[in-house]
């Protein structure tokens, strides 16, 4: 409108001059045209009403501009003080926490945020672009995606970025991926021989068993001189091609289905294995005789099974010098009974010997689990810890003459499930659990914190050298 009122403005202007010069003195304007200069006054009025909010709008944003640059100034102005060192530790402790004591605890987005919260921290300006490129602790957990557009330069140079610290390794297999075997060929993991601690192998589709080699990848792990941990997935079952002997690795962490394939992964000689977590199927079974030969430096066995079965059946109570922490489950609804000659977590204390052995988490469930446990210690002469935890577990019954509280055996006895306060009165020192998996008891949750500050031991040093 303000546009339309100046343009007539300025078609009336030449006509109204013009009548005013030539007209008499006593004649006066016809009355259209006074009603043609208030309208156009109005419009004038309205326009110069509008410039005037817009400029008001604009001195606003300006003002707005800049006490945001003046803010923004007082922010970076602050940090661009500090020594670099100083700094770098800034970005560290800026980056998100990840639980890296288990492995279910890191998930692929969390790694996404770290590295892109990196990325930010190297792009606000020069300066912080240099401290954090020179600031290995922002770039040595490295994701992998198989089969992804994984490109080996973008590995390569975070490998070089995070010198010299020791890197980890997530690699998120898709349940439709091929076979592994093609990416240890075509050197997936290549960049990372030199410099890698963990490899931890997560696949998305738990039902594909046929999504990893655990053979082809222990072959290509098995020389890399600073490889410390091993976490694989339940999908990782075809142990057929593994190497003979294993000399690397300190922890491991691995899921077998098929009865080959643990059998072959008992046979194999784990010479530096300190800390092993064996998840077992139905047809898995535990070679108790390879114990003191093939897992010489054992310190720490965490197993969880559908039910404990021996290959070959041991004819004597095997002997381990080194064990000293034990713990072991049974899944799957299963539900021992008094008469089973194996199956039961406490059948495992009968068939072995661990002189060294201070902390034991185990079910109690009946009498008769407390009496086995009570000629294991008093045969093994070893001295549990007072944090010893055993774990009681009511599972649901499997038979129609079982009940919640128990079950009757074949000659007729009754078998009760004991009561948490009388297995503290004949166990003495004992801490009792409901928990029904060994991920929820503070001694497996504790050792996975102290292979963690293993990795991160490093890191620390490193950081305590800048400061």
């Amino acid at each position: 409108m303000a546009l339309t009122a100046l343009e007539q403005l300025v078609e009336l202007l030449p006509s109204i001059k013009h009548q005013i010069l030539f007209a008499d003195a006593n004649h006066f304007l016809p009355p259209q045209h006074h009603r043609d200069v208030r309208r156009i006054v109005s419009g004038l009025d309205t326009a110069v009403s509008q410039i005037d909010a817009a400029g008001s709008l604009l001195r606003q944003l300006r003002s707005t501009a800049v006490i945001s640059r003046r803010n923004h100034l007082k922010l970076i102005s602050s940090p661009l003080g500090l020594p670099n060192e100083t700094l770098s530790n800034i970005f560290v402790l800026a980056l998100p926490s990840l639980v890296l004591s288990d492995p279910t605890d890191v998930k692929p987005y969390q790694l996404y945020q770290r590295l892109r919260m990196a990325l930010n921290l190297a792009d606000v300006c020069k300066r912080w672009r240099e401290v954090a490129l020179a600031t290995p602790w922002l770039w040595n957990l490295i994701r992998i995606d198989w089969p992804a557009h994984h490109d080996p330069d973008r590995s390569r140079e975070l490998v070089a970025r995070s010198r010299p610290l020791p890197v980890y390794v997530c690699v998120y297999v898709n349940r439709w991926a091929p076979s592994f075997r093609p990416a240890c060929e075509q050197g997936l993991l290549a960049p990372f021989r030199e410099s890698c601690r963990i490899v931890d192998v997560v696949a998305y589709g738990a039902d594909s068993d046929q999504t990893l080699d655990m053979g082809s990848l222990l072959s290509t792990l098995g020389d890399w001189p600073h490889l410390e941990q091993l976490v694989l997935p339940k999908s990782c079952v075809y142990l057929t091609t593994a190497p003979l002997f294993v000399n690397n690795i300190r922890r491991l962490d691995v899921h077998l289905t098929g009865g080959d394939d643990c059998r072959m992964f008992f046979r194999l000689r784990w010479a530096h294995l300190e800390s092993l977590t064996l998840f077992l199927g139905s047809q898995a079974q535990v070679d108790l005789s390879s114990l003191p030969y093939n897992f010489p430096r054992l310190e720490e066995l965490f197993l969880e099974t559908k039910s404990v079965k021996f290959f070959p059946p041991p004819a004597a109570p095997v002997s381990h010098a080194g064990l000293r922490l034990l713990g072991i489950c049974t899944l799957g609804g299963f539900y021992p009974r008094a008469t089973d000659s194996d199956g039961s977590e406490t059948m495992f204390l009968e068939h072995v010997t661990l002189p060294r052995l201070t902390t034991l988490m185990i079910p109690v469930r009946f009498r008769h689990d407390v009496h086995i446990i009570a000629r294991f210690l008093e045969r093994s002469a070893c001295r549990l810890a007072t944090s010893t935890m055993l774990a009681t577990s009511k599972q649901e019954p499997d038979s129609d003459r079982e009940s919640e509280d128990g079950y009757e055996s074949e000659d007729g006895h009754r078998h009760e499930l004991l009561e948490t306060s009388l297995i503290k009165k004949l166990i003495l020192g004992v801490s009792v659990s409901k928990n029904r998996r060994l991920y929820g008891l503070p001694e497996y949750r504790a050792c996975r914190k102290r292979w963690h500050a293993k990795y991160t031991a490093n890191t620390q040093l490193f950081l305590a050298r800048s400061l």
